[in-house]
């Protein structure tokens, strides 16, 4: 697409770029069905491994305490993994094109990183979704509807976030070698932090290394994704007495009760905004 295509098409003013822009990248994606296809295959083979290999009907007894946080945060790992490593190869891949036609005057840096955005964003929607079909009734999590799509949304925020700090990487590594290096290194440390190995309540003891984990967008999906399940969960006792027989006791043991459901939500959209915020300023102004 060159400068006269826009000059004929009236595409003078930004949001007629961004159109344009989001047309063309739509449908390169389109053209793309092989990695439409393995993608859709990924998804449903992971969902099936999960839901139906260590976690499949995990019930209400006691040995699903056991079960269920690990459950729950595996699945943010993935899904973030799944998410950003489709975003590595994709602003490299175009910059130069970006860069020659920026200079030839055919548009704005602006409208080509939303346009290119919104549709990464849109395209990266629905294999979480369908991964969530598939594993949230193959382990037997909570019956209830709103809790459902809840745990459904919790796990395209984390893609997005995921896919989000990969962006950002990306446009400003400008290579996919230097990127995949310096993204193996802050996922690590999201997962790290990321509310199962060091819960909320223990991070209190090591206040120095708290911005890793205010920082860790795999904290904020866990723990809404936690909180959600955990919330109303009513634990079976086959014994006289057990120790833990509520959800909400899971949640003040490990201090989950301090954050809620919005915030999470509220911080998960702060880091996706804040994250391509930073992409779109490496895109602007790195011009290698």
């Amino acid at each position: 697409m060159d400068k006269d295509h826009f000059e004929s098409s009236g595409a003078r003013s930004w949001m007629a770029q961004f159109i344009i822009l989001a047309q063309r990248n739509f449908k390169q994606y389109l053209r793309n069905t092989d990695i439409i296809f393995m993608n859709f295959a990924v998804t449903v083979v992971l969902a099936v491994f999960i839901g139906r290999g260590l976690w499949y009907q995990i019930g209400t007894g006691q040995d699903s305490i056991a079960k269920r946080v690990p459950s729950l945060f595996f699945a943010c790992v993935t899904q973030g993994i799944v998410g950003s490593l489709q975003a590595i190869n994709s602003f490299p891949s175009e910059r130069a094109i970006m860069l020659r036609e920026r200079q030839a005057g055919t548009y704005q840096v602006s409208s080509y990183f939303m346009a290119k955005s919104v549709v990464d964003i849109l395209t990266q929607t629905w294999p979480p979704m369908l991964f969530s079909c598939v594993v949230y009734f193959m382990i037997g999590y909570q019956p209830v509807a709103s809790k459902f799509f809840y745990y459904m949304f919790f796990m395209v925020l984390d893609s997005w976030a995921a896919t989000s700090v990969a962006t950002a990487v990306t446009c400003f590594c400008v290579s996919v070698e230097l990127s995949t290096i310096v993204l193996s290194l802050l996922f690590e440390i999201c997962r790290l932090f990321g509310g199962f190995f060091a819960s909320p309540k223990q991070v209190e003891d090591i206040p120095k290394w708290k911005f890793a984990d205010a920082l860790s967008y795999v904290k904020y999906a866990f723990l809404g994704v936690a909180i959600n399940e955990l919330t109303g969960l009513e634990l079976s006792c086959d014994k006289a007495s057990c120790a833990v027989t509520k959800g909400s006791q899971i949640m003040d043991a490990n201090g989950y009760d301090e954050y809620s459901i919005g915030f999470c939500i509220g911080i998960l959209f702060v880091l996706i905004v804040g994250s391509r915020f930073l992409a779109y300023l490496g895109l602007r102004f790195i011009k290698t």
